[in-house]
């Protein structure tokens, strides 16, 4: 018989049938595999989130168990063109810009999820003297930046 070639499978074509349930099989395993990456990525992301992060050196009534190093997350946003006539208009008549407004809240949450993400990656349960740095790179683009020293804390008894 004539052989076909159906992905890596080599087979006859009276045996298409089988390639066919095995290429099922990988799809259906791939998918569980990403369902699981899925799972994973939220369990992080709830993870993260639970980081607390204050500006001051210390929390009240936990001890510093150990200094880990900065913890850094940055993110770089541009407005659209309509965004930038608004605001130049706006620059006209002054008063608030608020597609820029938006653009740094963006930018800083953003900010604060990558420095989160950081301070998880070194096994830091919270970050103590956190700072933001915003420059503009270029009309209508900001990098935001926050970054502190991750930490592993634990409640004073």
């Amino acid at each position: 018989m004539l052989e076909i070639k159906l992905g890596d499978i080599q087979t006859c074509k009276r045996c298409d049938l089988k390639a066919h349930k095995k290429r099922k099989e990988e799809e259906a395993l791939a998918h569980k595999k990403s369902k699981e990456e899925e799972a994973a990525e939220i369990e992080r992301d709830r993870r993260i989130s639970e980081i607390p992060f204050i500006t001051s050196d210390s929390f009240a009534s936990h001890k510093t168990i150990k200094t880990l190093g900065t913890a850094r997350g940055a993110t770089v946003r541009a407005k659209h063109l309509g965004s930038d006539i608004a605001a130049s208009l706006k620059n006209m008549v002054g008063g608030e810009i608020k597609g820029y407004t938006s653009l740094l809240v963006e930018g800083r949450e953003e900010a604060i999820r990558r420095m989160r993400l950081d301070a998880d990656s070194l096994g830091a349960n919270a970050i103590v003297s956190v700072r933001f740095s915003t420059s503009m790179i270029e009309v209508g683009a900001v990098e935001v930046m926050a970054y502190g020293t991750a930490i592993v804390t634990e409640t004073e008894t």
